[in-house]
This record gives structure tokens, sequence and C-alpha cells, in this order.
């Protein structure tokens, strides 16, 4: 099997999720996609948001990373190159957009993230699955471990 790039062109976003990206001051670029010989298409979205992510954009930024998942045929990469500053509402929606990654199946990729929002977003990530799932104890460990243990009298 032959597995060469045939060809490579951009493929523009819609009109609606172009306007969308506009609107939170984003700047879409949706990635070469490459025809491979018996390959299928494969397609990633790349949204480098400029600027602040805060209470003011941080929705809109949400819904233009939502409709860019559902979009896109592998994931999106997220360029936090220029954004200079986050608020909780802009982790908000980076962990939302994470969260929608998951569900949909496909990649999501946090590129140029600085320290403390990488620690703020897996804060966030965190006390999201606490309020949904509850503390994670090792519940097993007292029952499995023992179980384990080839010198335990029986």
């Amino acid at each position: 099997m032959h597995s060469a790039i045939e060809s490579s062109h951009l493929s523009p976003l819609p009109p609606t999720a172009a306007t969308g990206l506009a609107a939170a001051g984003l700047h879409p670029f949706e990635s070469a996609k490459l025809e491979m010989v018996g390959a299928v298409v494969r397609s990633t979205i790349v949204l480098q948001p400029t600027g602040e992510l805060n209470h003011e954009n941080g929705q809109t930024f949400c819904q233009v990373l939502e409709q860019a998942l559902e979009l896109a045929a592998e994931g999106v990469i997220v360029d936090l190159l220029w954004v200079n500053g986050m608020d909780a509402a802009g982790i908000a929606a980076l962990v939302a957009g994470a969260e929608k990654a998951a569900v949909l199946g496909k990649v999501i990729s946090f590129q140029a993230m600085n320290y403390q929002t990488r620690v703020a977003m897996e804060r966030e990530w965190e006390q999201r699955r606490q309020q949904r799932f509850g503390a994670w104890s090792d519940r097993f460990a007292v029952h499995l471990e023992p179980f384990l243990n080839p010198t335990r009298k029986r």
C-alpha cells in the first residue's frame, strides 16, 4: 500500500463557526487536510484565542470550542500562546471543552498553556469530577490487597 501524500488543501470553517470565532476575538485555522492513498481524510481545527479569556468572552469561547469539536473529524488544538490572562470563566471554558472532547471521543490539545493555568484547570477538573462522582478512594484496597497477598492465611 502506498502512503504518499497525494494532495493537501485548506478547508474553510462554515460561516456560522467563523462568525462565532470572530465575535469571541479568535482566529480560526483549520489545519490542512491530508489525503492519503487508502486512508480517510483527517481534520484538526486550531483555535488561537488572543488577549484575555475571561467572564466577558468565556461563554462565547466555550460555544466556539464545542462547535469546533463537533466539526473536526479528529479533534481541536487550542493554542494559548497569545492569551494574556484567564479568570475562572476562561478555565471553566477549557474544562468544558475537555469534557466535550471526551464525550465525542475526540482529541483536544492545549498548547502553550502556562503553569498557573494548568494548575487551575486541573483543580477545576478535579472539582467537577468530585461533584459528579464523589470522592474516589481506594474502596477495593481493603478487600483486594489481602486477596492478592500469597502469604495470607486462608
